[in-house]
């Protein structure tokens, strides 16, 4: 294989947490726009340590996650869980194959050639003319198809996490680690890697988990390289508002933000004839003051205002595709409301059992959907206890959840236990893919 020739000026390219907001926008990369760096938040914190520990497990070092955990002074992962789960892993390894834990990893390539080899590299760090990684946990099972794992431990990860199919930092791992290994298919259509999401929770371990074929490989490798030479030729880099900004480090000194607020500076400065100045900076009399308070108050009209027209589009017209997988639809909401004769009370309690009602024998919707959950939760255990894939199992078990407790909702409503006043809906941000409340 031959080797690339890169020009020393090559510009940073996107790590893999980052190439999906890459793909929607390259302006930070293209241009080089100047970005603020974010001191980690105590999330970002937690996740740094409970890696560290899950590390420690996979390597065999138990004493060392032990202390390490008692340093953190929480428990965050479910000890017998993980270790079934790296047991298990260990199982399904092909002999002798590796078992690479925290592995950082770095692919080029200029659509002929492909270029890959493991990196040390910090948390975050960009690589010039590199995409580059890192992996928690990857290996080769015995059937040879690779298994990327990504250990996750935000509390809310199982609910707002990237699915497994849609991310990007798993699909270069696997296309780089198949390079790195030389794990192949004998045809496009043949499975060739697995990226897993594993959520762990303290009570036990959730796995979003997606199987990509030869084929797909290939075309997302296509698809980096095109990645590659949007950023070197800075064609069609021109900053746009779109879902990415969300977790931008540039957006404070990107032109389309900065465009932005001019406008709506332009728009409270006119209303109030005051100093654009006094709306960019701590003011400096009294006069400034009056002016920033008064800006607030029609600061907060236009917002109810901007929402106002921007939710009546969606509710009239159709779903705003945001990118990013990412679209502003509007989700409809039933309002119900619990009678409180003793007759209801009686039904309520036939219904979902006792742990619905409260004190002085009433109940509120929220309490009888808490009591109606488990046994719905059980059920739904049972009816896909036969399902191979974690990520069909999930969304299937979601589902007969929601139908559950609906069917309880609707006994008591016909019952006259509960009453309906109507149906309205909210706007919000989903996943295109994401089924209706």
């Amino acid at each position: 294989m031959r080797r690339l020739s890169f020009a020393p000026q090559e510009p940073e390219y996107p790590t893999a947490s980052e190439m999906r907001r890459a793909a929607e926008c390259v302006a930070p990369w293209a241009l080089g726009l100047r970005e603020d760096v974010d001191e980690a938040g105590e999330w970002a914190e937690y996740g740094r340590r409970a890696h560290r520990i899950a590390e420690f497990l996979a390597r065999g070092q138990l004493t060392m996650a032990i202390q390490e955990q008692d340093v953190f002074g929480a428990q965050v992962l479910a000890w017998a869980e993980v270790q079934d789960v790296l047991h298990c892993d260990r199982e399904a390894r092909k002999a002798g194959s590796g078992w690479h834990v925290e592995a950082g990893i770095k692919w080029r390539s200029d659509g002929l050639a492909d270029e890959v080899a493991l990196c040390e590299r910090k948390p975050g760090e960009r690589l010039r003319g590199w995409f580059a990684g890192t992996a928690d946990l990857v290996y080769v099972r015995r059937d040879n198809v690779l298994v990327v794992v990504d250990w996750k431990f935000g509390p809310r990860e199982h609910v707002t996490g990237e699915p497994a199919e849609d991310s990007c930092q798993g699909w270069f791992l696997a296309l780089a680690f198949a390079e790195l290994l030389g794990i192949t298919a004998s045809g496009p259509s043949v499975v060739v890697a697995r990226f897993e999401r594993r959520m762990v929770r303290e009570d036990r371990i959730e796995v979003d988990a997606h199987d990509i074929t030869q084929g797909e490989l290939v075309a997302f490798a296509k698809a980096l390289v095109g990645l590659a030479e949007r950023i070197t030729s800075a064609v069609g880099a021109t900053p746009r508002l779109s879902a990415a900004c969300g977790h931008c480090k540039a957006k404070a000194h990107c032109p389309s933000w900065e465009a932005l607020e001019a406008r709506v500076i332009g728009e409270m400065v006119d209303v109030h004839s005051g100093h654009v100045e006094a709306l960019r900076g701590p003011p400096q009399n009294a006069a400034d003051t009056r002016f920033l308070h008064y800006a607030i108050e029609q600061g907060e009209h236009l917002v109810e205002e901007w929402r106002r027209l921007r939710d009546a589009y969606v509710l009239t017209i159709a779903p705003v595709r945001l990118g990013l997988g990412l679209e502003l639809r509007a989700i409809p909401q039933t309002r119900r409301s619990v009678v409180t004769t003793p007759e209801a009370m009686d039904l309520v309690e036939a219904v979902a059992g006792k742990d619905a009602i409260k004190v002085e024998r009433s109940a509120t919707c929220a309490s009888i959907e808490q009591a109606l959950a488990p046994k719905a939760k059980a059920e739904a255990e049972a009816e896909t206890a036969h399902f191979t894939s974690a990520s069909d199992r999930k969304k299937a078990r979601a589902a007969i959840v929601a139908r559950r407790i609906d069917e309880g909702f609707a006994r008591l409503i016909e019952g006259g236990a509960v009453r309906e006043s109507g149906r309205t809906h909210v706007v919000r941000e989903v996943r295109a893919s994401e089924e209706e409340e």
